[in-house]
């Protein structure tokens, strides 16, 4: 295996990766440079410094993104209302990745943030009693609901085909 000093040559180009380095060579190519592609998976967290940073993030939209979300639906907004905010603020992320130039793992960042609240203020409108403004489901009703409703944005909207072929071509 090639090798830059002491280490594998994949293992020098993931931390250049790491550093910020904002181009990576494309795979199998004559030498091009592109846009760095990444991919979110155990295996790619190669530093303790990575895996921190996954942890934290992870840890904070959970713990965060939960009292959030609790928080804005106990105001006079309800459930409904938080999920229109968080919801309205998820569609304007997305939004921003298809016009706007702005850095694209912050986007994922910040829609992976804002899932958690939605996430939140969705299950507890689906379980909780009428009286507080939620639909009074039991849980295995509301996780048939969410369940159903995964299905249906997976078989609705599938991924594009160049975005399959790119990550083939990565993990070959």
């Amino acid at each position: 295996m090639p090798r830059i000093g002491q280490q594998p040559l994949r293992v020098a180009r993931a931390q250049e990766i790491e550093r910020g380095d904002p181009l990576q060579r494309h795979e199998g190519g004559g030498g091009e440079r592109g846009p760095a592609l990444g991919r979110i998976s155990a295996a790619s967290v190669h530093t303790r410094e990575a895996e921190l940073f996954y942890w934290i993030t992870i840890t904070f939209s959970q713990t965060l993104g939960t009292a959030l979300g609790d928080w804005v639906a106990d105001g006079s907004l309800g459930y409904l209302g938080a999920a229109g905010i968080f919801g309205g603020a998820l569609a304007l992320v997305a939004v921003a990745h298809y016009t706007t130039r702005i850095s694209k793992p912050l986007l994922f960042w910040s829609a992976l943030i804002l899932t958690r609240p939605l996430g939140a203020v969705v299950g507890d409108f689906l379980d909780k009693p009428v009286a507080n403004g939620g639909l009074e489901l039991s849980r295995l009703a509301a996780s048939a609901v969410l369940a159903a409703a995964i299905v249906l944005l997976v078989t609705l909207l599938p991924q594009r085909p160049e975005t399959v072929t790119q990550q083939e071509r990565l993990e070959s």
